[in-house]
């Protein structure tokens, strides 16, 4: 892999480099993860400060061009970078152990399938109960208004012949 930097710009308000960087490999397009391991070493930064905002390919060809951010400290990398260009630049542990979590939840679910079933069972159990109240409710509701319209009929009537 041959990294050449096109464009190196210092921003002054903000605490990094944004850089321009032309990037030659064989095969198939490298992963950030590659590419950033590959940028901390030219550009002599922590991996965990370097963003790659863009990775363009060129067709047909096995070269790309990199829009790369690399920031002074981590604060003002989070300052200034979505929660999504992190996450989409952050090292695929990191996102395995998170994911690893979730994982654990999901074989717990299937290792206990019959228990599942059994609570399943009884929470759907306990919906019926309720709707079966709240239809009863709504019955008793129903037949309240129903006899207050009919009180109401008849004091017209009432109202009328006196």
């Amino acid at each position: 892999m041959k990294i050449n930097i096109i464009e190196e710009k210092k921003e002054p308000l903000i605490p990094r480099v944004s850089y321009l960087i032309n990037v030659e490999y064989e095969g198939k397009t490298p992963s950030r993860e590659d590419l950033k391991k590959e940028l901390s070493k030219i550009l002599k930064s922590d991996e965990k400060l370097i963003i790659i905002k863009k990775i363009m390919n060129e067709f047909r060809k096995t070269t790309c061009k990199l829009d790369v951010l690399v920031y002074q400290d981590e604060k003002t990398l989070r300052m200034f970078e979505t929660e999504q260009s992190i996450k989409r630049n952050t090292k695929k542990e990191q996102k395995q152990e998170k994911e690893g979590k979730q994982e654990t939840k999901e074989e717990v679910k299937k290792e206990k399938p019959e228990e599942n079933k059994e609570a399943k069972k009884g929470e759907k159990q306990e919906n019926k109960k309720e709707e079966e109240i709240k239809v009863k409710e709504n019955k008793e509701k129903e037949e309240k208004q129903e006899q207050k319209q009919e009180k109401k009929k008849e004091k017209k009537k009432e109202d009328k012949k006196e």
